[in-house]
């Protein structure tokens, strides 16, 4: 018993709250004893996850840290913390916490399950749904781990682990979440989308889950009655998804949007001086023989062709990781791209070392010919990369502008600061405009080595088109790429396209907006212009 009254009576009523597994109740305990000005590990962890369920991200991260320094070699500490990393988007920090915890305690099932979701938050699906296994093995009644490790299934396209896991996840908890997602998904699979609506409602009105499983719900329910041919209701769907994101993340007063960012940009490089960007001299080293970037826009078929180019042997692809963390800055500001703009030589070579740095730490072995980079909506870093990695060559990805701009308000994306654009019909019209016309003006700048590649040439001329790319990058054409979708099935596939690239080539990608002429006319005015740039009849 602590020698404080205080402390031990903020300990007493906390346990006896956890012994009723009233877990709400116990995290407003540790949040008032931290207001009282305790300094406890064991309540300071109980504050942090009030925090957390409070959506207070940044309180929630102090709190933990607070905690991990009064008790260092605490499992629960240091589990909070990892936790506090992946809410605050710094998921490939917090496996190195969970790590600590668990070789503290390594059979407690909680810390496997969070750390197999930082895993998830990286796109790394396969060594998440291991750790989420080897929780249910610890805890075979850990109901999070089968219902996470269920829906990341069946977003993998492996139905029969998805309904398996998620039919054990309903039975311990009949209101997981991520068992439902991932039943309701099965749904539109088995050609069931009927049965999705009543799968999902619980989800949809309960208004204290929390708003992106809401989200998500409407997303589903929109696919489920989009292959009804229900398309104003699906409209209707997609556009709750997308409200509830936005009223949620809504952008902090004062600090410039992404869209601001964009424009900034444009107007940056309109008038640039070419010259300024065009690094001469000797080729930077690289740890590679040719550097290539997939790029375009958000649904653009980026992912299909990085798992075209993966399936060949001399080719090494990354499927949208971020290696651009320490450059990034230099687009925060006109006078940092000014600074970018006088630099030359070895002055770049720490910011082209902290890129291959990153390219290794998510997994790349840097060991083939040619090593491709896809993060389509890098497209807005064509500066970095040109001043970087002056010889990189660019695989622009195109697609009908009406079916990218449909696309991106009907998927359900992890959501990040560019992606918060495309959450309406309007503001995904006005970011593809807005990214466009930057790269216009990148290509009228930079010195570019740049290959446009129009999705639909890819589905219906697919062996010309690989032999093309094939020639642009300096490798011969194989044979294996047409066994993509194979190949796929063994990678992780992090982007939303999962499910449709294991299945090969899927030509009803396009034309899909037409369905959705009536809603789509009011953003026509400001994707016709990119419709006659690209090709597409209007």
């Amino acid at each position: 018993m602590s020698a404080d009254p205080k402390l031990a009576f903020y300990l007493r009523t906390a346990d006896e709250a956890l012994r009723r597994r009233d877990v709400t109740r116990a995290g407003e305990i540790g949040a008032q004893a931290e207001m009282a000005g305790i300094k406890d590990a064991r309540l300071l962890v109980l504050a942090t996850h009030y925090h957390l369920k409070a959506n207070a991200y940044g309180r929630a991260e102090s709190t933990a840290a607070m905690a991990v320094k009064l008790a260092p070699d605490s499992a629960d500490a240091l589990g909070a913390y990892g936790f506090c990393l992946i809410a605050t988007g710094r998921a490939r920090e917090a496996i190195a916490y969970f790590d600590r915890a668990l070789a503290i305690a390594p059979k407690w099932a909680p810390l496997h399950y969070n750390k197999g979701f930082a895993h998830e938050s990286l796109g790394e699906a396969r060594q998440a749904r291991r750790l989420y296994k080897a929780a249910i093995g610890l805890d075979p009644n850990h109901s999070e781990s089968y219902g996470q490790g269920a829906y990341l299934a069946a977003l993998q396209g492996d139905w029969d682990e998805a309904r398996e896991m998620a039919a054990r996840a309903h039975a311990i908890d009949p209101r997981n979440v991520s068992a439902a997602f991932a039943l309701a998904l099965g749904d539109i699979e088995a050609g069931r989308p009927g049965d999705v609506e009543a799968r999902l409602a619980f989800v949809i009105e309960t208004p204290s889950i929390d708003p992106n499983a809401r989200s998500t719900a409407h997303g589903i329910l929109g696919d489920a009655r989009h292959l009804m041919g229900e398309h104003g209701r699906a409209f209707e769907s997609y556009a709750a998804k997308g409200d509830l994101l936005r009223n949620f993340y809504r952008p902090v007063q004062g600090l410039e949007t992404q869209l601001e960012r964009v424009h900034r940009l444009k107007d940056y490089f309109t008038k640039a001086d070419p010259a300024q960007w065009h690094e001469a001299g000797s080729a930077p080293p690289s740890p590679v023989r040719a550097h290539a970037f997939v790029l375009g826009f958000a649904r653009s078929g980026t992912t299909l062709l990085e798992q075209v180019l993966a399936s060949h042997p001399r080719i090494e692809a990354m499927d949208e990781r971020d290696c651009f963390a320490l450059s990034y800055r230099f687009t925060e500001s006109n006078e940092a791209l000014d600074r970018l703009a006088a630099m030359t030589g070895a002055e770049l070579d720490a910011y082209r070392k902290d890129y291959w740095d990153a390219a290794r730490a998510a997994g790349m072995k840097l060991d083939r010919d040619v090593f491709v980079d896809k993060v389509p909506l890098n497209s807005v870093l064509l500066c970095l990369i040109a001043k970087l990695f002056p010889d990189a060559k660019i695989v622009f990805a195109l697609r009908d502008p009406r079916d990218v701009v449909l696309s991106c308000f009907r998927q359900r994306f992890t959501l990040t600061q560019q992606l918060y654009e495309v959450l309406t019909l309007r503001g995904a019209a006005a970011y593809y405009d807005a990214v466009m016309s930057l790269v216009e003006a990148y290509r009228g700048v930079l010195a570019l080595d740049i290959r446009d590649l129009r999705y639909e040439d890819l589905v219906a001329n697919f062996d010309a088109e690989c032999a093309g790319l094939c020639e642009f990058l300096g490798v011969e054409h194989d044979p294996k790429m047409a066994d993509f979708a194979e190949v796929a099935r063994g990678r992780d596939v992090g982007t939303p396209s999962a499910t449709q690239v294991v299945r090969g080539l899927y030509a009803q990608g396009s034309g899909q907006w037409r369905a959705y002429e009536a809603q789509m006319a009011e953003v026509m005015p400001v994707l016709a212009p990119w419709l006659e740039r690209f090709g597409y009849a209007p």
